[in-house]
């Protein structure tokens, strides 16, 4: 995930930065993308 802040609301200068991701969060983007992509609501984990 980003933190981005325009110009504008920055008076003059933008920025990006990176935020730290904790495994919790990769596990459930994971999931997330997987569900989106093939469409499906329940996946098993044991295969």
């Amino acid at each position: 995930f980003y933190v981005f802040v325009c110009s504008t609301c920055n008076y003059g200068k933008e920025f990006v930065r990176r935020l730290e991701l904790k495994w919790v969060d990769l596990v459930h983007l994971m999931l997330y993308n997987l569900t989106v992509y093939n469409a499906k609501k329940y996946y098993d984990l044991d295969t």
